[in-house]
């Protein structure tokens, strides 16, 4: 008898990526599915173990394409059905294509009909959580542990909830009701066992999912509350209720495509939810969305909810949109029922200090230290533009509060930005990281960050324009706008190349946008892919364009030229020159050394630029910016124009003559003058650019060789001027 035959290489791959899949080795099992499809797209194991891998990832519409192509495969399968289910519930839209040619395929398949019309209430987002089983508890009992509950009388609860669940071990709702009871006890760990023991005996349980995801969201993990969540979402996808708290679970965690897609669901579930309807607004304004965050305030304040917090949301929305008028109003309004708020004290501070009324700004910052102590953001937002001195009195009260580390989370980091600025600012160089590298750390513990996320992004925008060649005649839309973008590394210049660019009588400074660059992004990167440029259309490049034109003139109607100083434009260069083929792109580069160590020196709006709190992953993505620049000059030497922050120090007329030029501006003398134009600037640079062109931040680096080390290392061959 001949020897069994061995098994096909594609079956024991198969094998080995199941097994790290289950391991938690994720990367590799990923490298082993993506092979196995390469050699084989026919095998729907292999699609199905790709698309339970991305679902674990949190990448929904990557999960979803290769569950549907699994189930496309083998439409017999039960647990490909209910798994594809799961990923279209992430993504549900009642108008999605996937969702309809799922509900065809359903109806083909050879699943018995009863399964068909379970299935199918499921992927419609229709259905509802079951009665959790009670056992044999007697219902009296059950109904007097939740009245002690409601009383507040945990400890009578919990004693009760003991000698019921000695009767019944197996009640799933027992366990929750324990889990109730310690948690309001105080005793979280206690808490999250019992919970955790509920979802275990019944994976149904609906109140138990929820239950122990706010219980692990109360202990600050957030990450591990999402399955819970996600899973209490599956049995119940019309819950307002739950869409809201992993809104606010995405949002803590930095997630801010996840948190508006679960609320904005929340919304149209409960339209009159308060909760749902304040979470959305902050959630747009952490997406520089400032349009929409005064929309949903609108609306809060319809409702009734005319809070302190949702002024101030609005205080902020209003100054990012230019109108300093209606901020102050706001911003005065949060103040009159928050006498004591940092935040809205601070924000005042800082909206006259971006209007250049220093003096008023430094007398409201000293009010709000005075009468919120505590807020660390506001000694480092008053930082950004005060010059410290060694006899400064604020320095000790900063240290002081430090040094007491009573100080936790956000207002502790951000006090320690402002004393490593004080510390530069005084000479004390050899202080500057003790500061600076804790506050950094804490950042990146809130803020969990992968530099090949980055490398990730790079990889696919190549990818999209590998083509760009042959679809630049297709694709180039017709318009006549005509911005101009300034773009590069954040702290590398740009806000002083558009101070100048807007001094001049036809431009109009719009400030930092994002609205193309969010709209290009999208468009081009679907989560876990890339669009190829041959299947863009025509309309999509023009509709891109007009969307991003009628932005800008309801922003700023009457405007003849605009600068946008939208950072990330670089990285989409290429859907610039197809959608808006008149605009001019201005790259500002600056010595990597300085420019990196301005970048770790300071602060971004939260939950942003992530990568720039490691030193390490600084240099990585500088690395990856130039190899970016050097994509685009390939494809299109001419598509932009490149200033060195240095020799515009050194030489301002030549190099704002050929600035102007680049951008087919006449000269005008005001552009040498910049530091006079009094529009209102919000980024980091507020106060450098109200001042004439100095050279004192060139070769700042050579301070902090030492500590700079993991950047150099990081930068290779690049840690050299730019």
């Amino acid at each position: 008898m001949p020897p069994p035959a061995d098994p096909p290489p594609s079956a024991q791959m198969l094998r080995e990526a199941n097994a790290l899949r289950q391991q938690g080795n994720g990367q590799k099992a990923l490298e082993l599915y993506t092979e196995i499809i390469a050699r084989d797209p026919t095998i729907a194991e292999a699609h199905f173990g790709l698309g339970q891998l991305y679902m674990a990832a949190l990448r929904f519409e990557a999960a979803e394409r290769a569950l549907s192509r699994a189930a496309e495969l083998q439409p017999g399968v039960a647990e490909i059905w209910h798994a594809w289910g799961e990923a279209l519930i992430r993504i549900h839209d009642p108008e999605h294509d996937r969702l309809k040619q799922a509900k065809a395929l359903l109806g083909r398949s050879s699943l018995p009909t009863a399964a068909q019309a379970r299935i199918g209430k499921h992927l419609a987002g229709k259905a509802r959580p079951k009665r959790p089983d009670a056992g044999k508890v007697p219902p009296r009992d059950l109904q007097t542990v939740i009245a002690l509950l409601n009383a507040r009388k945990p400890g009578e609860a919990a004693a009760l909830t003991r000698r019921l669940l000695k009767a019944h071990p197996n009640v799933a709702a027992l366990h929750s009701m324990m889990g109730a009871a310690l948690r309001d006890s105080g005793d979280s760990a206690a808490a999250l066992s019992a919970f955790g023991r509920a979802i275990r005996i019944d994976p149904d349980y609906f109140e138990g999912h929820v239950n122990y995801g706010e219980a692990l969201m109360a202990c600050e993990r957030l990450r591990p509350a999402i399955a819970p969540l996600e899973r209490a979402r599956s049995l119940f996808p019309a819950s307002g209720a739950v869409l809201t708290l992993l809104g606010r679970a995405y949002s803590d965690l930095g997630m801010t495509e996840h948190a508006a897609a679960a609320l904005d669901r929340a919304i149209r579930a409960e339209p009159k939810s308060k909760p749902a309807l304040l979470l959305r607004a902050r959630v747009a304004e952490r997406g520089n969305d400032s349009g929409l965050t005064l929309e949903l305030t609108a609306r809060c304040l319809a409702l009734g909810l005319k809070t302190g917090p949702v002024h101030l949301l609005r205080a902020r929305a209003f100054s990012a949109l230019g109108d300093t008028e209606s901020a102050l109003k706001s911003v005065d309004k949060a103040i009159a029922l928050m006498p004591d708020d940092g935040d809205a004290l601070g924000l005042r501070a800082t909206i006259l200090q971006s209007i250049g009324a220093f003096a008023e700004a430094e007398t409201a910052f000293r009010d709000a230290f005075a009468r919120a102590p505590a807020n660390g953001t506001n000694y480092r937002v008053y930082g950004a533009a005060h010059k410290f001195t060694p006899d400064d009195p604020l320095i000790p009260r900063m240290q002081a509060l430090f040094d007491q580390n009573t100080l936790k989370g956000r207002d502790r980091q951000q006090l320690g930005f402002a004393l490593s600025k004080a510390m530069e600012d005084t000479g004390q160089h050899s202080q500057v990281f003790r500061y600076l590298d804790a506050a950094a750390r804490q950042v990146r513990e809130h803020y969990p960050y992968r530099i090949e996320q980055r490398r990730d992004e790079i990889d696919r925008m190549q990818a999209v324009f590998a083509d760009f060649a042959h679809e630049q005649a297709r694709l180039t839309a017709g318009t006549d706008f005509a911005p101009v973008f300034v773009t590069g590394m954040p702290r590398s210049g740009t806000t002083l190349v558009e101070q100048i660019l807007s001094s001049h009588s036809t431009v109009t400074g719009a400030g930092e946008l994002g609205h193309f660059p969010r709209g290009a992004y999208k468009m081009l990167l679907p989560p876990g892919g890339h669009r190829k440029l041959a299947d863009i259309s025509p309309t999509e490049v023009g509709a891109l364009a007009e969307d991003y034109r009628a932005h800008v003139q309801a922003l700023h109607p009457g405007a003849g030229r605009i600068t946008d100083k939208s950072i990330q434009t670089w990285f989409v260069m290429g859907l610039v020159w197809l959608a808006l083929p008149r605009a001019r792109i201005v790259v500002v580069r600056r010595d990597p050394r300085d420019n990196l160590l301005s970048i770790y020196k300071n602060v971004f709006p939260e939950g942003t630029h992530l990568y720039s709190y490691d030193l390490r992953d600084l240099g990585q993505y500088y690395r990856m910016f130039v190899e970016m620049l050097d994509f685009w000059r390939a494809i299109r030497p001419e598509g932009f124009t490149e200033l060195r922050y240095e020799d515009l120090i050194a030489a301002p007329e030549p190099e704002t003559r050929r600035l102007l030029a680049a951008c087919n501006l006449d000269w005008e003398d005001a552009c040498l003058n910049f530091h006079r134009n009094t529009r209102k600037v919000d980024t980091l640079s507020v106060y450098q650019v109200r001042q004439p062109i100095y050279r004192s931040s060139v070769g700042a680096w050579r301070r902090y060789e030492k500590e700079l080390r993991p950047l150099f290392d990081s930068l290779g061959d690049l840690a050299e001027p730019g």
